[in-house]
């Protein structure tokens, strides 16, 4: 605005578009959120753990398993949704 290269115009559509993408990024914050809090009253991440712990899975089977998992997930999904799918899982177990 100083240098007369910005209006009232694109500013406001500046500011209009970053709001779009503050709402987008707010919303599958939210969505991981609720994700993550329906595994933990599921029992699904004890369930894993528990499956894991007794077929006796070392680490190096955990990670190859785990890397199996990204791959065949990468090729579907974008990797901000897959860490958001797999990683509520994952944590537990590897913990």
């Amino acid at each position: 605005m100083a240098r007369r290269k910005l209006n009232w115009h694109s500013l406001w559509r500046a500011l209009t578009e970053t709001g779009h993408v503050t709402v987008a990024v707010s919303f599958l914050i939210i969505c991981a959120s609720i994700y993550t809090r329906m595994l933990a009253m599921s029992g699904m991440r004890q369930a894993l753990v528990g499956w894991m712990a007794a077929i006796g899975v070392g680490v190096g089977v955990f990670l190859l398993l785990y890397v199996l998992l990204i791959i065949v997930l990468g090729t579907v999904i974008d990797s901000v949704q897959m860490t958001q799918v797999v990683l509520p899982l994952m944590l537990p177990v590897a913990e």
